[in-house]
């Protein structure tokens, strides 16, 4: 078993922050078990906590399960970045109606005018268990990959036939993996005590610069646990695809092409499927454009797509009948709703090929966060429409 801090109950008072650790809840099942009360000083209800009045906040609390389907917050460990949902998660309100939402607002304002001393510290935790929670680090707003129209985001969703918005914000996780008390109380206090500050945090309120917390994986393959979801609703989506394309699964070769469009951060340009008779063990082929669009750069590909269910795994005939119709400078891209077999994935990431493997949990990802699908019956929409569209 891998190895974790742990921090009582009884100590959270007096307890620094450690990256990763879990700190315990209490024993009740009532709100007096609640950790971040004791741990931050902020009030022990919803995911957004703040101490200060807006504009002048000290810090923020940013709690997470992890399990919204409609509003999916997530890390991204090899990135260091932090993807959260702002606090207008319901129809019926203006988007800055709730404070969480204007502290957002004003925030990533000060951000993109580089008004960086302005910026209070995002603490970041996670629920584990019961009133446990990880925390996952210290944030600031913004990331070095997005731009100031992508790092925070005003989305509209619908709900009971009303339409609604609310921010999806992007933040970077600073490489920090140690926080004083001492300072967390003197941000409590009137005056914060600013030698106290994490140096990777000050810098930031300084010129900022980000000193982002990032983690590559040391394994190059996932395993099959990882390429597929978990969650009951996110199962019911990948099984509603296979039945959707059971007694015609060509078609779903349209699906594929559409959710690797989906998931390229590029331009796909010229994809088509081929005829069924005469295709090669080709499904899809196209090109993946670069570079400036006055002087792009085009490199082909081809997709194979396999709509199975969740428990056929793609087989090492599979992963070699793609390889072997890959040809110099290009690349080869394997879309299936069920997995990869960990023999297929560790040959390719071992020899390099070059393969993208979109599997099960990347397509419920995909449709969820590119086309905000977590119903059955937004999914058969827009099956429907790409249908429609391809006929």
């Amino acid at each position: 078993m891998d190895y974790e801090k742990v921090i009582e109950f009884k100590n959270l008072k007096e307890s620094d922050l450690y990256l990763d650790a879990i700190y315990k809840g209490g024993e009740t099942k009532n709100i007096s078990s609640e950790v971040l009360n004791k741990l931050m000083g902020v009030s022990n209800q919803r995911g957004f906590r703040y101490k200060g009045i807006s504009p002048d906040v000290k810090f923020c609390v940013l709690w997470t399960t992890g399990e919204d389907v409609d509003w999916p917050d997530h890390i991204s460990i090899e990135d260091g970045l932090f993807v959260y949902y702002g606090d207008n998660k319901k129809p019926g309100y203006e988007i800055h109606s709730k404070p969480g939402n204007k502290i957002l607002k004003t925030v990533f304002e000060n951000l993109h005018k580089n008004k960086f001393s302005e910026i209070p510290p995002f603490f970041i935790f996670e629920k584990v268990k019961g009133w446990d929670v990880r925390f996952r680090g210290l944030a600031v707003p913004g990331h070095p990959n997005l731009s100031e129209h992508e790092d925070l985001i005003a989305e509209w969703r619908s709900k009971s036939n009303t339409r609604f918005q609310n921010y999806k914000s992007s933040f970077s996780i600073l490489n920090i993996d140690t926080i004083s008390k001492d300072w967390i109380n003197s941000l409590l206090n009137e005056s914060e005590d600013i030698s106290l500050r994490p140096k990777e945090y000050q810098q930031f309120t300084e010129d900022g610069k980000y000193q982002i917390l990032r983690a590559p994986q040391v394994k190059k393959w996932r395993t099959r646990e990882e390429q597929l979801p978990t969650k009951k609703n996110e199962l019911k989506i990948l099984e509603y695809i296979v039945k959707y394309y059971k007694d015609r699964p060509t078609d779903f070769e349209y699906c594929a092409s559409e959710i690797w469009r989906l998931f390229s951060k590029y331009t796909i340009r010229n994809d088509k499927v081929t005829q069924k008779t005469a295709d090669g063990g080709i499904d899809v082929y196209g090109k993946i454009v670069f570079g400036l669009s006055n002087d792009p750069v085009d490199v082909d590909f081809i997709l194979e797509a396999k709509c199975n269910s969740i428990t056929t795994v793609c087989s090492n005939s599979v992963k070699n009948r793609l390889i072997s119709r890959i040809k110099n400078r290009m690349l080869g891209v394997l879309v299936t709703t069920s997995y990869v077999s960990d023999k297929a994935y560790k040959e390719v990431r071992l020899d390099n090929h070059p393969v993208v493997f979109i599997t099960g949990i990347d397509i419920v990802n995909i449709l969820r966060e590119k086309k905000g699908i977590t119903t059955i019956e937004s999914l058969e929409n827009w099956l429907k429409k790409l249908e429609t569209h391809n006929r």
